[in-house]
């Protein structure tokens, strides 16, 4: 073969390779156009609406408390976690990757996503084959894609009413709970992070109570919804509850572009019997926003019906002695500056008076305490009295009552008055002695106690540091005569 006709022979392959690949080539796929899901900001999302074939419906909105949406079904209006309404946006989001496919039958539930003022609509089917379900994207041009049936489950009626919200409670930060069982009502306050006692009487609070009460309270669950209301709240003992838990929560919300203060009060009702054994109670739950300025209340949520466990609320109490402090004096005892010792025989009465009444003042100075006796000059005290003056100091301060009630004990004898001043902490404090039966440990014989009054709380201390603490109060002030 000469050079030409080599040559010709590899323009022919040549030729007949590049007619090969352009008859073999696969062809390209189609450009599928992306839909409004694809720049779903879940964030900015304002409104999300469930329809359903049977003609009912359902939507989400945000909630002024900013990790609640509500979810309003039928008159129904009930919180649920913003958290578990931004993943459902997003897996919808997801929806416009899923596999193209052509129309088809989509006949379920329709969702509509609103987002700054415009409304985006899109079809579930109510099939699902080999786990996947189709949807159609509405837009200029339909959009049809095959995804997780899931998709589809997690917009149906029964699945929509599972978002809600489980907890009672749906705030944590009370700053006011009110708590009424038959017979009975606490009202406890919380001013900069410290309980105090409101009603029946003013008293310093236990702060390890209190926070027990927050912890029972955001631990109350719903068991059951009740949708459709089956008798008014006569018949269901709501009426009449046997209980009733009102908590306030303070706010902040953007108004016309300022920052104003509101309140959030949630408020459960506990009814009678959901079952023959009793065990299950009707509930009625609601929540309100108050604005403190005008006093003007509108709804947050609810009133929404329910099925609670008594077991749940057994911790609960409305007893005064269970919140009130067992410490005396709500100081500790470095805070102290000054204690004035006087004699009272009526220490144990509230309305006492103690004026004219022989005293002894003990006082702290730059390094150490200094007592000024009845008639003397003041001096530093003597070894037996600066372990008085310790005991004394953390009975009031560290050590909490062994009981504690609204009554002093029988035959309770006062015989001191104290004058204390602390640091934002002045208390003046009844002292007296009884012969009190312990509410715990067994015994049944009554012991010596020390007995310490402030205004109509009467706290029992058992033990001999109390009981030292009594004697050497006395011989402070002897007896006249």
């Amino acid at each position: 073969m000469n050079t030409k006709s080599a040559i010709i022979a590899l323009i022919l392959a040549l030729l007949g390779i590049t007619g090969a690949f352009f008859l073999l080539k696969p062809e390209s796929p189609a450009v599928v156009e992306r839909t409004w899901l694809a720049s779903l900001d879940v964030s900015r999302v304002e409104r999300v609406k469930v329809e359903w074939p049977d003609g009912s419906s359902a939507s989400l909105e945000p909630s002024q408390v900013p990790t609640l949406w509500l979810l309003r079904h039928g008159a129904t209006v009930w919180p649920v976690k913003s958290s578990r309404v931004h993943a459902a946006l997003k897996l919808l989001s997801g929806v416009d990757s899923g596999e193209p496919s052509t129309e088809g039958r989509t006949n379920g539930a329709a969702v509509t996503v609103t987002v700054g003022g415009q409304d985006h609509r899109l079809r579930l089917s109510d099939e699902a084959l080999g786990g996947r379900t189709l949807v159609k994207i509405e837009g200029k041009a339909d959009a049809f894609r095959l995804v997780d049936a899931q998709v589809a489950r997690l917009f149906e009626s029964n699945g929509l009413l599972a978002w809600r919200e489980s907890t009672l409670f749906s705030t944590e930060e009370f700053s006011r709970i009110r708590l009424q069982t038959i017979g009975r009502q606490i009202a406890l306050g919380r001013v900069a992070g410290r309980w105090g006692v409101q009603i029946p009487v003013a008293a310093p609070a236990d702060q390890e109570a209190c926070a027990r009460l927050v912890e029972t309270l955001l631990g109350l669950n719903v068991q059951r919804f009740i949708d459709q209301l089956p008798a008014d709240e006569k018949t269901l003992g709501l009426e009449n509850p046997q209980a009733l838990i009102d908590t306030e929560t303070d706010f902040r919300v953007m108004e016309g572009g300022d920052v104003k203060r509101t309140l959030l009060l949630q408020q459960l009702k506990i009814g009678g019997p959901a079952d023959a054994s009793g065990e299950r109670l009707f509930a009625s739950m609601r929540a309100q926003w108050l604005d403190p300025t005008t006093r003007s209340v509108t709804t947050a949520w609810g009133p929404a019906l329910g099925v609670v466990s008594r077991a749940d609320l057994n911790a609960l109490s409305a007893e005064l002695t269970v919140y009130v402090s067992k410490q005396t004096v709500q100081a500790s005892g470095v805070d102290v500056s000054r204690v004035t010792i006087m004699s009272d025989d009526h220490a144990m009465e509230d309305s006492s008076a103690a004026s004219g009444a022989r005293k002894v003042v003990i006082e702290r100075s730059l390094d150490e305490w200094r007592l000024t006796p009845e008639h003397g000059a003041a001096r530093s005290p003597s070894a037996s009295e600066r372990a008085g003056i310790a005991a004394l100091l953390r009975v009031l301060t560290e050590q909490r009552a062994d009981g504690i009630g609204r009554e002093p004990p029988r035959d309770a004898t006062g015989f001191v008055r104290l004058k204390v001043e602390a640091l934002a902490a002045n208390a003046e404090v009844g002292v007296g002695t009884a012969m009190v039966v312990p509410a715990t440990g067994g015994a049944r014989e009554p012991r010596e106690a020390l007995v310490l009054r402030v205004g109509g709380i009467y706290r029992v201390y058992f033990g001999e540091d109390a009981t030292a603490l009594a004697r050497w109060l006395k011989d402070l002030l002897p007896p006249e005569g």
